[in-house]
């Protein structure tokens, strides 16, 4: 996420969207009501119980940095 906000600021872009979901995200906001925005937004953020997560905080992390 910082290597992509880094390299967009020496680009000269004004906004950087890192990801696949987040720039389907970023362009559904300009063909979506607000009503439909927010009961996505909603989704999005809704807390998932323990017993059904698929994956822990920072796995992804992890795996990235120890690659280096």
């Amino acid at each position: 996420m910082a290597k992509a906000g880094y390299d967009g600021l020496m680009k000269g872009e004004l906004f950087v969207v890192p990801g696949m979901m987040n720039k389907a995200l970023v362009a559904s906001r300009r063909i979506l009501s607000e009503g439909a925005q927010a009961s996505l937004n909603e989704a999005f953020y809704k807390k998932v119980p323990p017993e059904d997560q698929k994956r822990e905080r920072g796995v992804f992390e992890e795996a990235v940095t120890s690659k280096r």
